[in-house]
């Protein structure tokens, strides 16, 4: 589910409030497919996720998402970072 939250996200699918005290997103449980044409999703030894594929658009997007939940994503000409965590 964080998954598919930080996916919206980066799409721009899920605005969220920006800077200081930011509040939190909360999804209505959408699934990958709802989001995006295709993806593939790998993780590597160092537990970093990897998510590639493109938008219903068509853009291409690339996110990588370590284990801190730092996230560094790019959907077509554009460049996005933030952190995320799961509330619970």
């Amino acid at each position: 589910m964080i998954i598919n939250a930080v996916v919206a996200v980066a799409l721009g699918a899920a605005p969220v409030q920006a800077g200081p005290g930011a509040g939190a997103i909360y999804t209505t449980g959408q699934n990958m497919s709802d989001l995006v044409r295709d993806y593939q999703q790998s993780t590597d030894r160092r537990g970093t996720t990897h998510i590639e594929g493109h938008d219903l658009k068509g853009r291409p997007f690339e996110l990588t998402i370590d284990r801190k939940g730092y996230v560094e994503a790019s959907v077509g000409f554009w460049s996005i970072s933030f952190r995320v965590a799961d509330a619970s």
